[in-house]
């Protein structure tokens, strides 16, 4: 069995704080203060979020939101910023709490020589708090998220942009 020296460290860390104790990030409230936190060594404070609604006949009202330490608007879904640290999140955009899975994907990205360097955070709990249908308003999401390169914690506001470019609309 091959694992990938890129991924396979990580993966399998995330696997053992989730076996040996992750069960506290799941299942605890997040807290309701801002966004922040560490990402590969350095603090982040998130600034602002977008949100996009696409099509996934899997996972009904899916979006995709983009939070960022950067000011960001409806137009700047993955806008690439060298240095720049964001985080993705995919789940459905309605009212509910859950783990992070394979439904509530956190990634955290930093972007390197014009490209998104990407990686998973699998513990973890997501509360999407407030979740308006209506294009321009915000909506409110809390994260935490732990792996071996991130820890955060918080609140952020999340303007709902509506349909993601291409899929008929935005």
């Amino acid at each position: 069995m091959h694992i990938s020296s890129r991924v396979g460290p990580t993966a399998l860390l995330s696997l053992l704080v989730m076996a040996c104790g992750g069960e506290d990030e799941a299942h605890t409230p997040v807290a309701a203060v801002p966004l922040s936190g560490t990402v590969r060594g350095q603090p982040f404070t998130a600034v602002s979020a977008i949100a996009y609604s696409f099509e996934d006949p899997g996972v009904p009202d899916n979006t995709l939101i983009q939070i960022s330490e950067a000011r960001l608007d409806c137009g700047d879904l993955g806008a690439l910023t060298e240095g720049r640290r964001d985080f993705t999140l995919a789940g459905p955009w309605t009212v509910h709490t859950e783990p992070l899975s394979l439904q509530n994907i956190l990634s955290a990205v930093v972007y390197r020589n014009g490209k998104p360097d990407s990686s998973l955070v699998v513990s973890g709990l997501v509360e999407f708090v407030e979740t308006p249908p209506e294009v321009g308003a915000l909506g409110k999401v809390r994260l935490r998220g732990i792996s071996s390169q991130v820890s955060v914690e918080g609140e952020v506001s999340v303007k709902f942009c509506g349909q993601a470019p291409g899929e008929g609309g935005g």
